[in-house]
């Protein structure tokens, strides 16, 4: 997985790449978000014809996240791991621990 910061960047990788959605962050002084691209050959064969319903429900738990409405994460932390080639488990585990 690779991390980028800012809109603009995750927005010309969207054509080509996954790209999802991470947590607001102080970047150069300025609030920005992270989004991390996952490359595609860690993304199961098997996966594909998910992933864009992966994909919804991991924005969906970023936005829910922000709202503070834990349970949503905690129980759609259950369907996300292993999604992504399991590159995204330990953002889900430190989301998780904060919410504890």
């Amino acid at each position: 997985m690779y991390i980028i910061v800012g809109e603009q960047r995750a927005s010309v990788l969207r054509d080509t790449h996954t790209v999802l959605s991470l947590e607001k962050i102080v970047h150069e002084g300025t609030e920005d978000r992270a989004y991390c691209v996952i490359p595609s050959e860690v993304v199961n064969f098997m996966e594909i014809p998910q992933l864009e319903q992966h994909v919804g429900l991991h924005e969906q738990f970023v936005a829910e996240y922000e709202k503070e409405n834990y349970q949503y994460c905690r129980d759609a932390a259950e369907h996300l791991y292993g999604k992504f080639g399991g590159e995204l488990d330990t953002f889900y585990d430190e989301i998780l621990k904060r919410i504890s």
